[in-house]
């Protein structure tokens, strides 16, 4: 009777991680760890290795099986949905400035950038440093954050905005209605925010540009 317990548990444990049904299994384990009370409660030692050997196999086997569906949802993506996902985000090799004052959101980005097949400039964390590399190197597109280590980047916008290069902001912060960027309908987006829809606008906006 145990065994046919154990692996009906097991069954179970699996069916639950694979169709990550997360609430059923939380009810399955708190079930099995009552039972366990009541019975170390009674003083009934001979049941709680059984026990603790159908909570192993309901655990262990909804982890299994939540283990699968990761690794089937991951390559059924790669399959069906990445080669429209990376058409859109595809940034043609563009050259992409990242305006961004703290660090670990332009490595991100960098990366991110990147990953779009576009090529990371920068990062400038100064609207003084973004101005030169705009200066100096051939931009096909900007992430721009408004807020950096000298002041707010509208300088930068302009110049983006002069130089008709697209871009999209990211800020922390509601932008003023006539501030610039919105006057010239940039994408805005708030952060904080993944990169993915910034990017994806960003493609779109090269593509347009380059017709």
């Amino acid at each position: 009777m145990t065994l046919v317990t154990i692996c009906g548990m097991t069954l179970i444990g699996a069916a639950c991680g694979l169709f990550l049904l997360h609430a059923l299994m939380l009810a399955l384990l708190s079930s099995v760890a009552t039972i366990a009370l009541l019975i170390i409660a009674d003083w009934d030692w001979l049941l709680v290795p059984k026990l603790l050997a159908t909570l192993c196999a309901l655990q262990w086997s909804y982890l299994a099986g939540a283990a699968v569906r990761v690794l089937w949802d991951g390559s059924t993506r790669d399959e069906r949905d990445l080669p429209s996902e990376t058409t859109e985000r595809n940034l043609g090799g563009g050259r992409i400035l990242i305006v961004e004052d703290e660090p670990l959101m332009a490595a991100y980005l960098a990366d991110e950038i990147t990953a779009a097949s576009g090529n990371p400039v920068g990062p400038a964390a100064s609207v003084t440093g973004a101005l030169q590399l705009i200066e100096q190197e051939v931009i096909d597109g900007a992430i721009l954050d408004m807020k950096l280590t000298d002041g707010e980047a509208s300088p930068v916008a302009s110049k983006l905005i002069e130089s008709h290069v697209p871009f999209v902001v990211l800020s922390a912060r509601q932008m003023n209605q006539n501030h610039i960027a919105r006057r010239a309908g940039v994408p805005i987006f708030r952060k904080p925010i993944l990169a993915a829809e910034p990017i994806r606008t960003l493609a779109r906006q090269i593509r347009k540009a380059a017709v």
